[in-house]
């Protein structure tokens, strides 16, 4: 029986249960049931399937991830608002979009926190 979302005791997947499906795996937020340290080691084993695979990895992540310093250890970003997409790109690029944008990272504000605090503007 697969796990339910709504335990929090019980993850959503299984190592066993993700599946390719053409070279694309999709994980739906594993900083909302899992350590920090245990996700860490996921994406660093999913990024060694992916380059070995040569398969798409997709997470969705809530807010969790920025805190917990995981954030550097994505290749690209889609981020979504109500009206569309706000950002689509390289991680490492993203300060230098919004300077383009003309909203340039305050410092000590993390990346992502500013183009929260962008979407909640437009809201």
């Amino acid at each position: 029986e697969m796990p339910t979302p709504r335990n929090p005791e019980t993850p959503r997947f299984k190592g066993s249960q993700v599946a390719f499906q053409k070279s694309v795996i999709l994980i739906d937020d594993p900083c909302d049931l899992l350590d920090c340290e245990s996700v860490f080691y996921l994406l660093k084993v999913l990024k060694i399937i992916a380059q070995k695979k040569r398969a798409t990895v997709l997470i969705s992540l809530g807010k969790a991830y920025q805190r917990r310093g995981l954030f550097d250890m994505f290749d690209d970003l889609l981020y979504f608002s109500s009206s569309g997409v706000l950002y689509f790109g390289p991680c490492s690029r993203l300060c230098d979009y919004m300077v383009l944008i003309g909203s340039p990272c305050p410092k000590n504000v993390h990346p992502t926190d500013h183009l929260e605090n962008i979407k909640n503007a437009e809201a």
